[in-house]
């Protein structure tokens, strides 16, 4: 992947399954030349209404990941997160994510909690763009009986590290 590598994310939609809700995400790099997305998927004792969303049309940042941080992605109330998908502006200029909730019916729902991935270099390379590959060093997952409510990108204070927060929210079943 080149130094515009965001836009290759464009290329890869996580979507779970009709019956099923995200439990984790994880950006693989299978050859020298690939990425994809690997991610879990918690299936529903019953399936609720699936939703359609997006944050708003942001920068691209010259295809620098680090642009992802304009971007919080989170399910509302009484939702988990069925998939999520990058998508460019007509001019191509700009980006946004596109996210899809389902509606948690059927179960009693505990608490949403903050968790973080550990905070890792944000791969600055020339004229400080950041790499995507760098965001492999991050893996999304939640624990057993729960579900991912949403996830954001950020530098924590830092200049030159990032890492995911990402809200999870447990099931009782």
């Amino acid at each position: 992947p080149s130094g515009r590598d965001l836009h290759l994310l464009d290329q890869h939609k996580v979507m779970c399954p009709e019956s099923g809700v995200l439990t984790g995400f994880h950006l693989e790099r299978p050859s020298e030349e690939t990425i994809s997305y690997s991610f879990g998927c918690q299936p529903l004792p019953e399936s609720g209404a699936v939703h359609e969303h997006h944050t708003g049309f942001n920068d691209d940042g010259r295809g620098s990941m680090i642009f992802l941080d304009r971007h919080h992605v989170m399910a509302p109330d009484g939702h988990a997160l069925k998939g999520f998908h990058l998508n460019r502006s007509a001019d191509g200029k700009q980006f946004r994510i596109t996210f899809w909730s389902q509606e948690l019916i059927g179960m009693t729902l505990g608490d949403v909690v903050k968790q973080t991935t550990m905070l890792n270099e944000d791969g600055t390379v020339d004229f400080g763009r950041k790499h995507l590959i760098y965001l492999g060093r991050h893996d999304v997952q939640v624990g057993p009986r729960a579900v991912l409510k949403g996830f954001h990108l950020t530098h924590s204070g830092t200049e030159d590290k990032i890492q995911y927060e990402y809200w999870v929210q447990t099931l009782v079943l």
